[in-house]
C-alpha cells in the first residue's frame, strides 16, 4: 500500500491537466496523420512476384525440403543401416579361395551395388512420397494455395530436395571407400573411378528412380497408395526383366547395358553406351515430371475428377503450352 501511495503522489504532481487539455496538440496529431496518409497516397507501391522472388522462394523451399529429410529420424536410421552393410561389404571385399584381394577401387564400386542399394531404394521411394505429400500430412495444404508461389516452384523445390539427397547417397560410398582403403594400407585410390562411377553412372540412376516415383505420386495423390504403386511398378520391371527374359533396355525405364570396371582400361567400350542411355532415361524422367505435374494439387483437393478437370485446364493454358 505504501508503494502504491508513493506512485499515486508522484503521478499527481507529475500530471499536467493544462497539457492534457490542449487543443493544438490534438490538431498537430491530426495534421501529422493527414500528412502520412497523403504521402502514402502519392507513393505507388509496386509488388512483383516474378523473377527474383520466385528464384529466392525456390532456394528457400529447397533448403526446407532438404532439412526435413535430413532431420527425419527414419531417414537417419535407414541410412545408418545402409552404411553398416556398406562398410562390411567394403571391408570383406572379394575373396578367392578364402584369400582376400586388394581393396582396389573397381571392386569397391562393384560391391557398392549390393546391400547398400537396397537401403537407397527404400530411402528414395519412401521419402520422395513423403516430400511430395508433406504439405497435406502437416496441414499446410489448407493455406498453401493462398501464397504467390508458382506451381513449378513448389514442385521444383521438392524435386531439388530429393536430388540433393541423391547427391549425398552417392558421395558417402566415396568417403567410406577411401577410409577403408587407407585402413587396409592401400593408397592407390584411383579417384577417377570413384568420381565417374558415383556421379556419372550412379547419380543418374538415383535421379531417374526419384523421377519415376515422383510421377507416380503426382498421379495417385495419396501417400500410401503411391508407395505401393511405386514399389509394385519396380517389381513388375524386375520380374519382366529377370524372369520373363525381356532385356531390351530401351523398354525398361532406367535400365542400361551391363558394364565392368577394369583397373587397366577403366570402362573401356562400356563408357559410350552408358553415357547415352543415362541421357536418354534422364530426359524421359524429366518429361514424366513435367507432364504429370498438371495433376499436382497444392491445396486440400484430393478427388481425381476435380484434379483431372484442373489438369485439362493447365494443359491448355497459355503458360503451360509456352
Amino acid at each position: 500500500m505504501s508503494v502504491g501511495l508513493l506512485f499515486f503522489i508522484a503521478a499527481y504532481f507529475r500530471f499536467s491537466f493544462e497539457y492534457f487539455c490542449r487543443n493544438d496538440q490534438k490538431k498537430e496529431k491530426k495534421e501529422k496523420k493527414a500528412s502520412i496518409f497523403s504521402a502514402l497516397k502519392e507513393r505507388t507501391i509496386a509488388i512483383n512476384f516474378k523473377g527474383s522472388y520466385q528464384w529466392s522462394r525456390l532456394k528457400t523451399l529447397s533448403k526446407i525440403e532438404i532439412s526435413n529429410v535430413i532431420k527425419d529420424v527414419y531417414f537417419r536410421s535407414i541410412l545408418l543401416g545402409g552404411l553398416v552393410f556398406l562398410v562390411l561389404d567394403f571391408w570383406i571385399g572379394n575373396t578367392i579361395y578364402s584369400v582376400a584381394s586388394q581393396p582396389v577401387t573397381s571392386i569397391l564400386m562393384e560391391y557398392k551395388g549390393f546391400d547398400y542399394n537396397i537401403f537407397v531404394f527404400i530411402i528414395l521411394v519412401f521419402f520422395t512420397g513423403e516430400t511430395l505429400h508433406r504439405d497435406k500430412s502437416t496441414g499446410y495444404a489448407t493455406i498453401n494455395d493462398t501464397f504467390p508461389v508458382k506451381y513449378d516452384v513448389i514442385i521444383g523445390s521438392k524435386f531439388l530436395g530429393m536430388a540433393f539427397i541423391c547427391l549425398i547417397l552417392t558421395t558417402l560410398p566415396i568417403l567410406i571407400g577411401l577410409v577403408i582403403q587407407t585402413l587396409k594400407g592401400y593408397f592407390d585410390y584411383n579417384l577417377s573411378t570413384y568420381l565417374i562411377d558415383s556421379y556419372l553412372i550412379t547419380l543418374p540412376d538415383y535421379l531417374q528412380m526419384v523421377m519415376l516415383v515422383f510421377a507416380v505420386h503426382l498421379v495417385v495423390n495419396n501417400k500410401f497408395a503411391g508407395h505401393a504403386a511405386s514399389i509394385g511398378l519396380w517389381l513388375v520391371l524386375i520380374v519382366l526383366r529377370n524372369f520373363a527374359g525381356l532385356n531390351f533396355n530401351l523398354f525398361f525405364f532406367s535400365y542400361k547395358p551391363d558394364f565392368t570396371w577394369s583397373e587397366m582400361n577403366g570402362l573401356g567400350h562400356f563408357g559410350e553406351p552408358l553415357f547415352w542411355f543415362n541421357i536418354y532415361w534422364t530426359f524421359f524422367g524429366i518429361f514424366l515430371i513435367l507432364f504429370f505435374a498438371i495433376f499436382f494439387s497444392r491445396g486440400t483437393e484430393n478427388g481425381f475428377k476435380n484434379r483431372l478437370k484442373a489438369a485439362k485446364k493447365k494443359l491448355l493454358s497459355p503458360s503451360t503450352v509456352v
